[in-house]
Protein backbone atom coordinates (compact mmCIF):
# COMPACT_ATOMS: atom_id res chain seq x y z
CA UNK A 1 0.00 0.00 0.00
CA UNK A 2 2.82 2.40 0.86
CA UNK A 3 4.45 1.61 -2.49
CA UNK A 4 1.18 2.38 -4.31
CA UNK A 5 0.79 5.69 -2.49
CA UNK A 6 4.39 6.62 -3.22
CA UNK A 7 4.03 5.78 -6.92
CA UNK A 8 0.87 7.88 -7.06
CA UNK A 9 2.56 10.81 -5.38
CA UNK A 10 5.45 10.63 -7.84
CA UNK A 11 3.35 10.09 -10.97
CA UNK A 12 0.52 12.55 -10.40
CA UNK A 13 0.63 16.31 -9.95
CA UNK A 14 -0.83 16.82 -6.48
CA UNK A 15 -0.61 20.19 -4.81
CA UNK A 16 -0.16 19.98 -1.06
CA UNK A 17 -0.60 22.85 1.31
CA UNK A 18 1.59 23.10 4.39
CA UNK A 19 0.61 20.50 6.93
CA UNK A 20 -1.71 18.60 4.59
CA UNK A 21 -1.74 14.81 4.80
CA UNK A 22 -0.16 13.46 1.55
CA UNK A 23 -2.21 10.25 1.73
CA UNK A 24 -5.43 12.27 1.96
CA UNK A 25 -4.38 14.39 -1.03
CA UNK A 26 -3.63 11.29 -3.10
CA UNK A 27 -6.92 9.68 -2.06
CA UNK A 28 -8.79 12.83 -3.12
CA UNK A 29 -7.16 12.73 -6.55
CA UNK A 30 -8.07 9.07 -7.06
CA UNK A 31 -11.77 9.48 -6.26
CA UNK A 32 -14.53 11.09 -8.26
CA UNK A 33 -16.94 12.67 -5.80
CA UNK A 34 -20.46 13.89 -6.66
CA UNK A 35 -23.49 14.90 -4.60
CA UNK A 36 -26.99 13.54 -4.99
CA UNK A 37 -30.14 15.36 -3.89
CA UNK A 38 -31.72 12.01 -2.97
CA UNK A 39 -31.19 9.80 0.07
CA UNK A 40 -28.56 7.07 -0.05
CA UNK A 41 -31.12 4.32 -0.71
CA UNK A 42 -33.00 6.41 -3.30
CA UNK A 43 -29.75 7.22 -5.09
CA UNK A 44 -28.65 3.57 -5.10
CA UNK A 45 -32.05 2.47 -6.40
CA UNK A 46 -32.14 5.13 -9.12
CA UNK A 47 -28.59 4.37 -10.26
CA UNK A 48 -29.33 0.65 -10.31
CA UNK A 49 -32.42 1.15 -12.46
CA UNK A 50 -30.66 3.52 -14.83
CA UNK A 51 -27.56 1.32 -15.18
CA UNK A 52 -29.66 -1.75 -15.91
CA UNK A 53 -31.66 0.21 -18.50
CA UNK A 54 -28.32 0.85 -20.28
CA UNK A 55 -27.57 -2.89 -20.38
CA UNK A 56 -25.10 -2.81 -17.50
CA UNK A 57 -25.18 -5.73 -15.09
CA UNK A 58 -25.63 -4.89 -11.41
CA UNK A 59 -23.89 -7.70 -9.54
CA UNK A 60 -24.55 -6.60 -5.96
CA UNK A 61 -25.73 -3.90 -3.62
CA UNK A 62 -23.91 -3.98 -0.30
CA UNK A 63 -25.58 -2.15 2.57
CA UNK A 64 -22.80 -1.48 5.08
CA UNK A 65 -25.11 0.33 7.52
CA UNK A 66 -27.51 -2.63 7.63
CA UNK A 67 -24.60 -5.01 8.26
CA UNK A 68 -23.31 -2.75 11.03
CA UNK A 69 -26.76 -2.70 12.62
CA UNK A 70 -26.90 -6.52 12.60
CA UNK A 71 -23.58 -6.49 14.45
CA UNK A 72 -24.97 -4.10 17.05
CA UNK A 73 -23.11 -1.12 15.63
CA UNK A 74 -24.21 2.09 14.00
CA UNK A 75 -23.01 4.03 10.98
CA UNK A 76 -24.52 6.57 8.60
CA UNK A 77 -26.29 5.18 5.53
CA UNK A 78 -23.57 3.65 3.35
CA UNK A 79 -24.09 1.41 0.32
CA UNK A 80 -21.85 0.08 -2.42
CA UNK A 81 -23.23 -0.69 -5.86
CA UNK A 82 -21.16 -3.26 -7.81
CA UNK A 83 -21.73 -3.30 -11.57
CA UNK A 84 -20.14 -3.70 -14.96
CA UNK A 85 -20.27 -5.23 -18.38
CA UNK A 86 -18.39 -8.51 -18.83
CA UNK A 87 -18.01 -7.76 -22.56
CA UNK A 88 -16.05 -4.63 -21.64
CA UNK A 89 -14.37 -5.74 -18.42
CA UNK A 90 -13.12 -9.16 -19.53
CA UNK A 91 -10.84 -7.83 -22.30
CA UNK A 92 -9.43 -5.28 -19.85
CA UNK A 93 -8.67 -7.99 -17.28
CA UNK A 94 -7.13 -10.21 -19.96
CA UNK A 95 -4.86 -7.37 -21.08
CA UNK A 96 -4.14 -6.15 -17.52
CA UNK A 97 -4.80 -9.04 -15.08
CA UNK A 98 -4.29 -6.92 -11.94
CA UNK A 99 -7.45 -4.97 -12.84
CA UNK A 100 -9.44 -7.93 -11.57
CA UNK A 101 -8.89 -6.39 -8.12
CA UNK A 102 -10.87 -3.31 -9.17
CA UNK A 103 -13.46 -4.80 -11.51
CA UNK A 104 -16.37 -4.90 -11.59
CA UNK A 105 -16.76 -1.21 -10.86
CA UNK A 106 -17.83 -0.18 -7.36
CA UNK A 107 -19.64 3.02 -6.49
CA UNK A 108 -19.86 4.16 -2.88
CA UNK A 109 -23.06 5.97 -1.96
CA UNK A 110 -22.97 7.42 1.52
CA UNK A 111 -24.27 10.09 3.81
CA UNK A 112 -21.36 12.40 4.60
CA UNK A 113 -20.67 14.29 7.84
CA UNK A 114 -22.83 17.19 6.64
CA UNK A 115 -25.79 14.85 6.12
CA UNK A 116 -25.60 15.07 2.31
CA UNK A 117 -25.60 12.08 0.00
CA UNK A 118 -22.41 11.69 -1.98
CA UNK A 119 -21.44 9.22 -4.68
CA UNK A 120 -17.79 8.22 -5.07
CA UNK A 121 -15.82 6.00 -7.41
CA UNK A 122 -12.22 5.46 -8.44
CA UNK A 123 -11.08 7.70 -11.29
CA UNK A 124 -10.12 5.58 -14.34
CA UNK A 125 -7.24 7.85 -15.34
CA UNK A 126 -5.80 7.74 -11.82
CA UNK A 127 -6.22 3.94 -11.74
CA UNK A 128 -4.31 3.62 -14.99
CA UNK A 129 -1.51 5.86 -13.69
CA UNK A 130 -1.36 3.99 -10.38
CA UNK A 131 -0.92 0.69 -12.18
CA UNK A 132 1.54 2.04 -14.72
CA UNK A 133 -0.84 1.48 -17.62
CA UNK A 134 -0.98 3.53 -20.81
CA UNK A 135 -3.19 6.61 -20.40
CA UNK A 136 -5.90 5.24 -22.70
CA UNK A 137 -5.84 1.68 -21.32
CA UNK A 138 -8.96 2.21 -19.24
CA UNK A 139 -10.94 4.14 -21.87
CA UNK A 140 -13.95 1.83 -21.40
CA UNK A 141 -14.01 2.74 -17.70
CA UNK A 142 -13.75 6.42 -18.57
CA UNK A 143 -16.85 5.97 -20.75
CA UNK A 144 -18.63 4.37 -17.80
CA UNK A 145 -17.63 7.38 -15.67
CA UNK A 146 -19.22 9.69 -18.25
CA UNK A 147 -22.40 7.65 -18.03
CA UNK A 148 -22.37 7.83 -14.22
CA UNK A 149 -21.96 11.61 -14.35
CA UNK A 150 -24.86 11.85 -16.80
CA UNK A 151 -27.07 9.64 -14.65
CA UNK A 152 -26.25 11.65 -11.53
CA UNK A 153 -27.01 14.91 -13.33
CA UNK A 154 -30.46 13.49 -14.19
CA UNK A 155 -31.14 13.07 -10.46
CA UNK A 156 -30.77 16.82 -9.91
Amino acid sequence: MKRLLLSLLLSMPVMLSAGENPAAAVQASILQRHESPLSVSQTASALRTQLESHGITVFALIDHAAAAEKAGLSMPPTQVLVFGNPRGGTPLMLAYPDLALDLPVRVLIRQNHAGKTEVLWRDAEAQAAAQGLPADALAPLAQLEKLLKTLLAQLQ
